[in-house]
Parts: structure tokens; sequence; C-alpha cells
């Protein structure tokens, strides 16, 4: 029996942290011992390197010693077959292991732009930091998208030829069949469009914009009967609130906790939106395509290989994400008033060229079996 061991930061919410775990549940019905390795406690069934994640730099370095000596020494004793990381900090200490151990390492963001944010000198170091450690000897990456892995070789030196790109699917029967349960969280109305945004109340999901984009319309196109709803959790939910509130949109405006089915909700709306500031690959697209959908998002959010039979839809429902710091004033900015126009294009204009039809080559393949399969391909 071949021992898999998987290895990640922590396990929350996240899409890295659903992939190891439907990953897991994969590589249990084929046969394979697999155990879990989280660098700080996330429950009693995971072996773990430490109880928390420290705050202070000088703390969290020593701690990052501690946790690669006790997965070393965990490591040691399992002698796993193949070692998968799923997020940065995993990656860093799994490659730092023995080469004589199998290792995949996946990348889910763009990290230039996720690390845009820190200080100049400390940017550097990780730069340096990840060029020295991903390239290492037997190291495979698997990158999300093809803009994570030219973001990889352009802003990180890694070598080209060790980054396989391996875009992150769904299960379509699984969803298909959730889809059709009702939605009883929310009344929709029949003489309305309905938005729909899932995912974290975060800077990098830049829900701010959405509503910019539903004031402009509110103001400029008055025929426009549209209600916006947003699934999702997180440190700027009351910001959000507050702001919807602030441009008028309260009657316009639902902010609803994560849903146990969000898939109900993506099948009943007229349009997904995806703001994001960046992205890899977000599962929850990959949910979307699979229940044909139509969505629009940035380009930084949506992977342009989806559309590799159909590029010029990719560039037909995408916008360029020009401001990336949280503004909850009631500016309407140049690329609020960019998204507000697509979502009016795509809500409204039925001849324009959407989504479901240029996603519809890869879609045939959106299925976790096939993305799981690739990753264990990559390891014979």
């Amino acid at each position: 029996m071949k021992r898999i061991l998987l290895v990640i930061d922590q396990i929350r919410t996240g899409g890295a942290e659903k992939i190891l775990l439907d990953f897991r549940q994969y590589l249990q019905s084929n046969g394979y011992d697999v155990e879990v390795f989280t660098m700080y406690y996330s429950c009693s069934k995971y072996n773990y390197g430490c109880k928390n994640n420290a705050h202070n730099i000088i703390f969290k370095f020593f701690q990052q010693i501690y946790v690669y000596i006790k997965l070393r020494l965990y490591v040691r004793r399992q002698q796993p077959d193949s070692i998968f990381s799923f997020l940065d900090r995993s990656n860093v200490i799994v490659s730092l292991l023995p080469a004589k151990y199998k290792r995949c390492l996946s990348v889910h963001n763009v990290l230039s732009v996720q690390y845009e944010k820190v200080s100049p000198l400390l940017l550097k170091f990780v730069k340096r930091l990840i060029a020295s450690v991903y390239n290492r000897r037997c190291n495979i990456i698997i990158a999300v998208s093809l803009q994570v892995k030219n973001d990889l070789v352009e802003n990180f030196a890694i070598k080209r030829d060790i980054i396989k790109v391996i875009t992150n699917c769904t299960n379509k029967s699984y969803i298909t069949q959730k889809a059709l349960e009702q939605i009883d969280e929310i009344r929709l109305e029949k003489d309305c469009k309905y938005l729909l945004n899932i995912g974290r109340l975060s800077t990098q999901k830049a829900q701010w914009k959405l509503l910019k984009s539903l004031k402009y319309l509110k103001d400029n196109y008055t025929e426009c009967n549209i209600r916006l709803i947003i699934l999702g959790e997180g440190e700027l939910r009351d910001p959000l609130i507050l702001l919807s509130h602030k441009l008028g949109l309260s009657d316009m405006v639902s902010i609803l906790p994560f849903n146990c089915n969000p898939f109900k909700f993506i099948k009943s709306v007229d349009l997904f939106v995806l703001p994001s500031i960046f992205e890899g690959c977000p599962i929850v697209l990959s949910e979307v395509i699979a229940l044909e959908t139509p969505f629009v998002g940035s380009q930084r959010a949506v992977p342009i290989e989806l559309f590799s039979d159909n590029m010029d839809a990719w560039k037909n429902i995408t916008f360029c994400n020009k401001n990336h710091i949280p503004d909850f004033s009631d500016s309407i900015l140049s690329d609020d008033i960019e998204l507000a126009e697509l979502i009016k294009k795509h809500l409204f204009d039925n001849s324009s060229v959407n989504s479901v039809t240029g996603c519809m080559n890869w879609n045939r393949f959106n299925d976790k079996k096939h993305q799981f399969d690739s990753y264990l391909q990559l390891l014979r």
C-alpha cells in the first residue's frame, strides 16, 4: 500500500484546505494509507507542529524551526512514499526535508500580489527563500493556473520545467444534485436580476467593488432592477454592511453567512461576480462553471486557460482591477464603473459572448477525479 503524507499550514475553510480534505478522501477510497500533518493545531485527529501561530516575528522564526524539526521526526517515523504540501509555509518546510522523499508543492495564489503589502526588505528575503527552496532537487510544483505558474517563473525565479499546471475541479454529480434544493434563507423576487458572490469577506476578495458597481448601476440605469447576494464571513463584514447603508443599497444587498449548500444559490442567480484582487483558480469558479451559471470577474481572478477554446470570451467577461486598497468611501472609481458596465452587459445583452459557452471545452474535464489523477500521475 502506498503511504502519502499531506502537509498544510492549518485546516480552516479556505480553498487549499478543501482540496486537501477532498484529496485525502479520494486517496483513502483508492486504498492509500494517508496521514495529515498541520503546522498549527486544527483538531485532535490531525498531527501538528505547534498549538498556535506566533505573532511576534522573532518567535515566529524559531517556531518555524521547531515545526520543521517536528515534521522531520514525524516523516522519519512514518516513512511516506510521497509528500504533498498545500500552502506557502508548508511548502517551504516540506522542501527542506531530505531529497529521498518525493515532494509535490502546490501553489494556490499569485504570490507577487499576495505579498505586495510587505516591506521591500522582507519581500526581497521572501523571494530569495522561495527561489532557493522551491528549486531544490526532487521538487515538483503544482500551480493551479497558468497565471500562478508565470508569476512563479517571472517574479520568484522558479524553474519553468518543474512547474505543472493543474486547475481546480469539482464534483459535478454531487453539486448538481445539491443545487436542486430550495432556497429558504431569502426570498428571490421574480422581477429582479440577481448577482451572487461567494467568498471570505476580506481585502483579497474585494466585495466593496461590487457594492460600488451596484451603486453606479442604480444611479445611472434606473430601469435595471438588480439585487446582490454575498455569502461569506470575515473581517470586512461590518464595514461592508456599513458601506451598503452609506450607498443607500440596504434594500438591494443581502450579506448572508457561509451556507453548507451554496450550489442552490449559484444555480438560481442570473450572474456570479468575482471581483477579487488576486486568485489562483477559485474552486467556486469550477462549481459555477459546472452548474452553467454565467459569470464575470477580474482578470486576476479568472484563469485564462479555462477559455482555451474561446479566448475572446475571456476578454469579454473580465475587467482590469486597478485599485487594490480597500475603499469604504462613497467614491466610485474607474474600475468600479468598468465592473458595473460589465455586469449590465451580461445581465441585459443576450447577444454578448458569455462564460458558459467560452468554458465549454474545459468543463468536459471539470471533475475532481481528473484533477487528483493528474496529481498522482506526477509521482509516476
